[in-house]
């Protein structure tokens, strides 16, 4: 339903809702059993929330949280952000009356961000406006600070002066806030100096009786250096490995690329020597033209016999050409588009350079091997290198089966994909497939190598959607590459994740929470990226047809 007609509906019913709170929670309750659609149902809880909020009584047992959570239920099922943040919003105010203050910052931050999704100001402003006083409360001023920052961008971008002034008011306060933190740190640095004298005091003091100490600890210290250099040894073989590892690397690519030179020397060789062939043809049949034209009253039938029959081998050696020409343009065009994609290959062709381009809507997976350095120390450079080539070629299977989905790179063991690389990008379904294929496949192989009792790789998979920039860098050996701080947060995802799960951002989630079923992780702490909402993915949700948007059809 859209959301103006939907909020009419909602407006219409607040009469009837008021009217029900006016007696009392109890006949609330069961005018809720009693109602018929979602709408109305959410209208009934509302009210029964705000009047238990309102009500005397501070404590009841976490009824009004029970409640508040049934609110935000329904409101997700309506899925309309002008419902769903004040559903939000009144099971903070739920849980910060039960004194449940983690709850209910996460609570605002869902009613902030819905808000913003449904543009609605007063909302935005009140729920920044207390989640900052409850983490300054707590004594975070600055994640409070971040809180208010945020909505202040939000009304920035959208050029709204009375809403900046309100968030710039309350960003004074935090920077007041801040001062006072400043100072108390300030002060608790005097009395550790104070404390730290008296320490050094006392350790003149026992300095004598730790002595005898003093040379067990030579003695031990004296075995751990022994320790330390079986350690050292132990990390060059392993740093030996890595090398050797890196050097076969760049020896199988100057190989394929020795071998590519190769084929096309060996065919612009023999296209040399069919026009050769051609030119010696060409002189012969230009000698025989003119020794008819000096006999064509005596050897007329002759001259003809010849010419038509010069004419048919010309033909012949210039159709071998002409398909030599055209096999080798397909190797070539084949080779161009297994390193970049289709559109940016054409591109390549047709102008001799590719445009970066920025795409509002990829998601970016990444995946990598648990304790690849352990296991590549047991395998050996050889073996290692045979394991590796046959995960990515399991990879490169899977991924062709989606045309929307885009193999980027390798590096060491991490293989990248993208999808959303098109004018207008469909939800990411497709990726997520991929991800949870490539699971399945590595399960398998596990299963396998187990059996055999030999070491075998365990992956985490880590996917988030946002706006990137792809493009073709350098003159020589394409590199197609994307780049933003989407693909660096969906490496710190993937660096969250356990192995054998398919771990994604919220971002992700909100667009495909109708297709899989996935189980809520929380905020979850990612380097340099503070507190992020992520979801495992369990499976997906089936469908009449079984197939997913955009899946290649299987041969046969």
């Amino acid at each position: 339903m859209p959301r103006l007609p939907l909020l009419l509906c909602f407006l219409a019913l607040l009469p009837c809702t008021r009217g029900l709170a006016q007696t009392n929670v109890e006949e609330n309750v069961h005018a809720l059993e009693l109602a018929k659609t979602d709408l109305e149902a959410y209208g009934i809880l509302y009210e029964i929330v705000e009047t238990m909020l309102a009500s005397e009584r501070e404590q009841d047992g976490g009824t009004t949280v029970n409640m508040a959570k049934k609110l935000t239920h329904v409101a997700d099922q309506i899925s309309d952000p002008t419902l769903t943040g004040p559903a939000y919003f009144q099971l903070a105010q739920a849980h910060q009356r039960d004194d449940e203050t983690q709850a209910a910052e996460r609570a605002l931050e869902e009613a902030t961000n819905q808000a913003m999704d449904a543009s609605n100001p007063e909302l935005i402003l009140r729920a920044a406006a207390q989640n900052s006083r409850l983490k300054a409360g707590r004594g975070r001023y600055r994640e409070a600070n971040e809180s208010t920052q945020r909505a202040l961008d939000y009304f920035i971008r959208r050029g709204d002066e009375g809403g900046m002034a309100r968030l710039r008011s309350d960003l004074v306060v935090a920077k007041a806030r801040l001062l006072r933190q400043q100072e108390d740190i300030t002060a608790a640095r005097a009395r550790l100096d104070r404390d730290l004298a008296a320490l050094l005091a006392e350790r003149k003091r026992i300095t004598s009786e730790n002595n005898q100490r003093d040379r067990d600890l030579k003695s031990h210290l004296n075995e751990l250096s022994k320790t330390k250099e079986q350690k050292a040894v132990v990390e060059q073989h392993a740093e030996s490995t890595r090398a050797d590892l890196r050097e076969l690397s760049r020896e199988a690519l100057e190989q394929n690329t020795l071998a590519t030179t190769a084929r096309e020397e060996v065919a612009r060789q023999r296209l040399d020597r069919q026009a050769s062939e051609m030119r010696a043809q060409q002189q012969s049949f230009r000698l025989y033209t003119s020794l008819g034209a000096a006999l064509i009253l005596a050897l007329l039938a002759g001259f003809f016999y010849n010419r038509t029959r010069a004419k048919t081998r010309a033909a012949a050696a210039l159709e071998l050409v002409n398909q030599d020409l055209r096999e080798a343009r397909r190797q070539s065009d084949s080779l161009l588009e297994n390193i970049l994609p289709a559109d940016v290959a054409q591109e390549l062709k047709a102008t001799g350079k590719a445009k970066a381009r920025s795409f509002p809507q990829t998601t970016i997976l990444f995946c990598d091997f648990v304790n690849f350095t352990s296991i590549a120390e047991q395998l050996g450079a050889e073996a290692l290198v045979r394991e590796l080539d046959k995960c990515f070629r399991g990879f490169d299977r899977i991924v062709d089966e989606y045309a929307e989905v885009e193999k980027i790179k390798t590096v060491g063991d991490a293989y990248m994909v993208a999808s959303g690389l098109a004018e207008a990008p469909g939800p990411p379904v497709a990726i997520i497939k991929v991800a949870l294929a490539m699971q399945a496949f590595l399960r398998e192989e596990a299963g396998l190598r187990r059996r055999s009792g030999v070491p075998f790789f365990t992956g985490r998979v880590g996917l988030h959607t946002g706006p990137v920039v792809a493009g073709v860098v350098g003159e020589r050996k394409f590199s197609y590459d994307v780049w933003g701080d989407t693909v660096n947060l969906a490496a710190r995802i993937e660096a969250n994740s356990e192995p054998g799960k398919v771990n994604i951002s919220a971002s992700t989630h909100a667009l495909v929470r109708n297709d899989f079923y996935c189980t809520y992780r929380g905020q979850v702490e990612a380097k340099n990226k503070g507190l992020v909402h992520m979801y495992y993915v369990d499976a997906c949700v089936p469908t009449e047809s079984g197939r997913v948007p955009g899946q290649r059809e299987k041969a046969g």
